[in-house]
């Protein structure tokens, strides 16, 4: 419950700070490589490693594959992030708005998608297969869903993708420091998700504890 606590305190806060942050932070923060996307990109890494630990100390099978099924997403999430991994190669060019990292140059760039495409398949064979729908129902019924963590994301990339320029219309809305705002508002959505994978694990260990209680009752 901490866990929730602290993870649902520091996303509201960068959430809320995202503009007054994009108006003070200089522009080189929200480049690539630099400190606002390696943020989001080291959240991304412990959602993931968080969720392989719950797996690790779930006691029920069908917790022990929801986990499994969670930490995979977390991996295409961080993957899509570091650019499937230019981030980690020498920028292609240099430009006033910091480098860019291509992924055309990958020499393992037409693997990326069908690999993306058949880990999605293997999530969907283990929701199946194991059930997870009825797990998730549970959590539905509980009252636990993550609706609200879920919601906020949504909004935060959202935000993201218009400060990007895709947002058609609403693209004046964004004003000045697009790239720190679009770059501040994925870190926030990614905070968004870890909180949501918190509350799930929170009512997890909530169920255990009562199930632990009526067994020893």
């Amino acid at each position: 419950m901490f866990c929730l606590r602290l993870s649902f305190t520091v996303a509201v806060l960068a959430t809320v700070a995202v503009y007054p942050l994009a108006r003070i932070l200089p522009d080189w923060m929200a480049w690539e490589n630099q400190p606002v996307e390696n943020a989001g990109s080291l959240v991304l890494l412990v959602g993931m490693v968080t969720a392989l630990l719950y797996q690790h100390r779930s006691e029920e099978r069908k917790w022990k594959w929801l986990w499994r099924a969670a930490a995979p997403l977390w991996l295409i999430l961080l993957a899509r992030e570091l650019s499937w991994g230019a981030a980690f190669y020498p920028p292609t060019q240099m430009t006033i708005d910091g480098p860019i990292f291509s992924s055309d140059h990958l020499w393992y760039k037409p693997v990326v998608y069908p690999l993306v495409a058949l880990i999605g398949v293997a999530i969907v064979y283990i929701v199946l297969r194991h059930r997870l729908v009825d797990k998730a129902g549970e959590v539905i019924r509980a009252g636990a869903a993550p609706w609200l963590e879920m919601l906020l994301a949504l909004v935060c990339i959202a935000v993201a993708t218009i400060a990007e320029g895709h947002g058609g219309v609403l693209n004046g809305w964004i004003g000045g420091h697009s790239m720190l705002i679009e770059e501040l508002a994925e870190l926030a959505a990614a905070l968004w998700l870890f909180t949501g994978q918190a509350r799930v694990r929170a009512f997890q260990l909530k169920e255990s504890r009562t199930g632990d209680l009526l067994r020893t009752s």
